[in-house]
């Protein structure tokens, strides 16, 4: 019978060798120019604000090596603060596929000076007015970023700061937002229809009717459960109101003992 001895297993460092090799012909045809850049595709996944075609122009890709280069779009977000992200896809072999994501408006800014001092009498009555406020509007997301002008009303709750500035690519505070998105959803639960909170020196007005006030400082420690404590005893107001068949004209629930005016003046 024929007798096979055992196959020697090649040297470490030969394998080492080896493996180095493959490493380098490896590297070396990914820098091929078939690896390079030579088509840049601009998709949009929602209604964006920019023309894909100005972020292919600006994006400047070409030439550059799809594995082994480093592609970033941090540049092109601060230029257009509209945009909240933008996803890069490799195509084999020399492709890049941009997907441009717009941020989505959860309430409109607008801003509006007026020549009176402002005080909260003041508030009141521009609230409480059918008047137009001019001013303008500005999308705002829900992380209190301000993207872009609004040239026409929205149906989304309105914030109105009075004798404030902003403009596109400022942001306001995210407790801010969290905190009107929530009133707006806990009045719609009440069967209250408010459009338009006016934010003023700590204060929040809403012009439901009834005209509601509440005490806002976003540097309070919890300031959600404080608007939790306001809401909750809005809601007992409100009931006690339909029982009794009264009008509510102005809620200030600043107050440990809210402070509540009657359509007919008694409080």
């Amino acid at each position: 019978m024929a007798r096979f001895g055992k196959r020697k297993s090649l040297p470490p460092k030969i394998i080492l060798v080896l493996l180095i090799l493959i490493f380098l012909g490896f590297a070396t045809g990914l820098q091929l120019p078939f690896f390079k850049v030579s088509q840049v595709e601009v998709r949009a996944a929602n209604s964006v604000c920019v023309d894909p075609s100005i972020i292919k122009n600006k994006i400047g890709w070409q030439e550059k090596n799809i594995f082994t280069d480093s592609f970033s779009t941090d540049t092109i977000l601060k230029q257009y603060p509209c945009l909240q992200n933008i996803k890069i896809e490799r195509v084999f072999p020399n492709k890049i596929i941009l997907i441009l994501e717009e941020r989505q408006s959860v309430v409109i800014l607008q801003t509006q000076e007026i020549s009176p001092p402002v005080n909260l009498e003041t508030v009141l009555q521009i609230a409480s007015s059918s008047a137009t406020i001019s001013g303008q509007l500005l999308a705002v997301d829900n992380k209190g970023v301000i993207f872009k002008n609004v040239g026409q009303e929205s149906s989304q709750i309105k914030l109105i700061f009075l004798n404030q500035k902003f403009s596109v690519g400022q942001t306001l505070p995210e407790s801010l937002i969290s905190i009107v998105l929530k009133m707006r959803d806990k009045l719609k639960d009440f069967q209250i229809s408010v459009n338009t909170l006016w934010i003023f020196s700590k204060v929040i007005v809403a012009n439901s009717p009834p005209i509601i006030i509440l005490d806002f400082n976003e540097r309070s420690s919890p300031m959600d459960k404080k608007i939790d404590i306001q809401l909750t005893a809005l809601q007992l107001i409100l009931q006690k109101a339909k029982i009794d068949n009264k009008e509510l004209k102005i809620i200030d629930l600043r107050f440990e003992n809210p402070v509540i005016k009657y359509a007919d003046n008694k409080k």
